[in-house]
């Protein structure tokens, strides 16, 4: 993956060492491209809060934290809770986002598509201004991406596995959030 940032015109490629590439205070996402031309964004481990419009049918607001590596503490030092409090329609406390948490283990963040996927050649790629895949069963979706694992693009390799799969509900909605 080579670290991209978009310099108000165009995608430029940059360095893990560039001050520019990502500030997830000012909203600047990192981003990556891979060999194919395929798009990824880094998504940090946050933890959340529905400020409000919880249970109401309309539009509400949600504030993030962002945490630190695999920590449960932000820069600020905000508390986390395990357990979501209510008070009326607000969530009165922060809580990590469930995306954060793969099975037993806790993660940093996790690498998803930028963009809706399309095929070139039977290769599944996430890229800019193409029309996406449509009209694929379910069972294809999930053989497309559980077959990337074998292309040597995203880094399948036995001592350093890509774990690509179908986008879970819970890493769609730390996405959203």
């Amino acid at each position: 993956m080579t670290p991209i940032k978009w310099n108000g015109s165009t995608w430029v490629n940059t360095n893990e060492d560039d001050t520019g590439w990502y500030n997830y205070e000012n909203k600047i996402w990192a981003n990556a491209q891979t060999e194919d031309g395929s798009f990824w964004v880094w998504i940090p481990r946050y933890a959340y809060q529905i400020a409000s419009g919880y249970h109401t049918g309309t539009a509400g607001n949600v504030n993030v934290k962002f945490l630190i590596d695999k920590t449960n503490n932000t820069i600020d030092e905000t508390t986390i809770d395990a357990t979501p409090s209510y008070s009326g329609d607000s969530q009165t406390n922060y809580i990590v986002h469930p995306a954060f948490t793969f099975g037993s283990t806790e993660i940093s963040g996790f690498w998803a598509a930028k963009f809706e996927a399309s095929i070139d050649n039977d290769v599944i790629k996430s890229i800019p201004n193409v029309e996406s895949r449509g009209f694929i069963t379910p069972g294809n979706a999930f053989e497309f991406s559980f077959n990337m694992r074998n292309n040597s693009i995203y880094g399948w390799h036995e001592d350093n596995r890509v774990d690509t799969h179908l986008m879970k509900n819970s890493e769609w909605g730390a996405v959203a959030y």
